[in-house]
């Protein structure tokens, strides 16, 4: 039996694979501007593979994080982990990474490469802060959802 305050499995994986992958996301687009990769590196590019290990290795960090609140008793400490995780990821990812920020404004290539890139990097750190979201904090998180996810659909 889990401790009291203690978040069900199936929905704790759940917001960890989705952090997971906005913060791989992040990551990834700051590996794009440090370097100035091109658009065009085939088949796999190292964006790419940083995004896929990034969030290869979430899912055993969170069921971590479950295994020992479950076992110590700590129910606050998952909810804790989801909101000052991304806090934390945001912060060490802009201060250690000045000059990335600065390269994703400046990237050469199509314009659709250089206008997306720095968009998706700004959408997925603030989607990044609003999964992060306790569940009774999260009014904001079906708009925001509501209104990126659905943007391909409403041409």
């Amino acid at each position: 039996m889990l401790s009291q305050g203690a978040p069900p499995l199936g929905p704790f994986l759940e917001r960890c694979l989705t952090l997971a992958a906005l913060a791989a996301t992040v990551a990834a687009l700051l590996l794009v501007g440090q370097n100035q990769l091109a658009p065009a590196q085939q088949p796999w590019t190292f964006g790419l593979v940083l995004w896929a290990w990034f969030l290869a290795l979430a899912l055993p960090l969170a069921l971590g994080v479950f295994w020992t609140a479950r076992r110590l008793g700590l129910g606050w400490l998952p909810g804790t982990a989801m909101l000052l995780g991304p806090l934390l990821f945001l912060a060490i990812a802009g201060i250690e990474n000045r000059r990335a920020l600065a390269g994703l404004l400046a990237l050469e290539g199509p314009d659709r490469h250089r206008w997306l890139v720095p968009t998706a990097a700004g959408l997925a750190a603030l989607g990044l802060l609003a999964a992060g979201l306790p569940p009774s904090r999260r009014g904001l998180r079906p708009i925001f959802y509501s209104s990126v996810l659905d943007l391909p659909f409403n041409q």
